[in-house]
């Protein structure tokens, strides 16, 4: 075992006697993620409505195209920031790591999908490309539930029940230029009470 881990693996144990939590190291990413997708989904709203001059929602794909490439940057930036922070080997920091590694994969393969079956088939719309937000906040909601699971604290719960409101709202708005407005406030939401706090919690020192 390397003196990183053993020292990680001490300070993990130090705050479990205490009984205290391991703070979250992902507050940064959800930051990230957050200033991405909004801008992005209110980019895109703004082109459905005709907002922008000249542009049309033919521009939506370059919008998330560059989001996509934006965020797999900034992600590997962040991986190197974060990697001294302590607390790394909680188990609600490596399950907070694996599903949300998870959650991207999945929503990656259920873009692409949607994208080569509209593509292909005569029989589909482009809004079909609706369905992706109400699956991201479900994916949203699944991944801040497996980490509020090892938390006391039921506002850790908040963002699990913001997600699951909000897949229902963009599905009863499928098809709807402001589904991408309501997408954009529900991502808001997810971060002011999931994110946010992850970020103010955050351990400032590192082992």
């Amino acid at each position: 075992m390397n003196s990183k881990l053993a020292d990680d693996l001490e300070y993990v144990r130090t705050i479990a006697e205490a009984g205290q939590e391991a703070p979250s190291t992902s507050g940064r990413f959800a930051t990230l993620w957050f200033l991405l997708v909004t801008s992005a989904l209110l980019a895109h709203w703004a082109l459905a409505k005709g907002f922008i001059a000249g542009l049309d929602e033919r521009w939506a794909g370059a919008i998330w195209m560059t989001m996509g490439i934006a965020g797999g940057i900034g992600s590997f930036i962040l991986r190197k920031t974060a990697s001294d922070l302590p607390g790394q080997s909680a188990p609600a920091n490596r399950v907070d790591r694996s599903t949300w590694r998870v959650a991207s994969i999945g929503l990656f393969s259920f873009a692409i999908t949607i994208a080569v079956a509209v593509s292909i088939r005569s029989d589909l719309g482009v809004d079909l490309f609706d369905a992706i937000m109400p699956a991201a906040f479900l994916v949203y909601g699944i991944s801040y539930a497996a980490t509020a699971a090892f938390s006391k604290e039921a506002g850790r719960w908040l963002p699990v029940i913001v997600s699951i409101a909000f897949a229902c709202i963009t599905v009863a708005l499928f098809g709807l230029s402001d589904t991408y407005l309501a997408a954009a406030i529900g991502t808001l939401l997810c971060w002011l009470t999931g994110g946010a706090r992850q970020l103010l919690n955050e351990p400032k020192s590192v082992v």
